[in-house]
This record gives structure tokens, C-alpha cells and sequence, in this order.
């Protein structure tokens, strides 16, 4: 089970063993299309569920939703 505070500026997450924080940021982000380069000479393969687990956390992170009791 992870704990996640928000407070302010900053996230907190708890885990058994574990504990760390980081700045939200709250900035306009660049259109996807002028960063990520429309050609590529390299392919990622990674597990279908840890990809989905991974960007469901980063989600619940980045969300300007997350309040103290999620």
C-alpha cells in the first residue's frame, strides 16, 4: 500500500521502508508534437501491466486533483 500527501507544492509518498517527495510543477508543458521527434531509429518493449502500473501511478502523481486523502 502507498500513502500519497499533497501539500502545497509538494507530493509525499509512503511505502513500508520507504518515504520520498517531490515538486509538482505547475507550467505550461510545449506541444508533444515540436519535443518528440517525429522519426525514430529505436523501438521499447516493456511488459504491457508494468507499463499500465507505471503510468497509472505517474498519473495519480501528476494530477492537479491528488488531494491529501488519496
Amino acid at each position: 500500500m502507498i500513502d500519497l500527501v499533497q501539500s502545497g507544492a509538494n507530493a509525499f509518498f509512503r511505502l513500508p521502508g520507504l518515504q520520498f517527495s517531490v515538486k509538482l510543477v505547475d507550467a505550461q508543458f510545449p506541444p508533444y508534437q515540436q519535443v518528440i521527434p517525429r522519426n525514430v531509429e529505436r523501438t521499447v518493449v516493456a511488459p504491457r501491466a508494468a507499463l499500465t502500473d507505471a503510468l497509472r501511478a505517474v498519473s495519480i502523481a501528476a494530477s492537479d486533483r491528488t488531494g491529501a486523502s488519496s
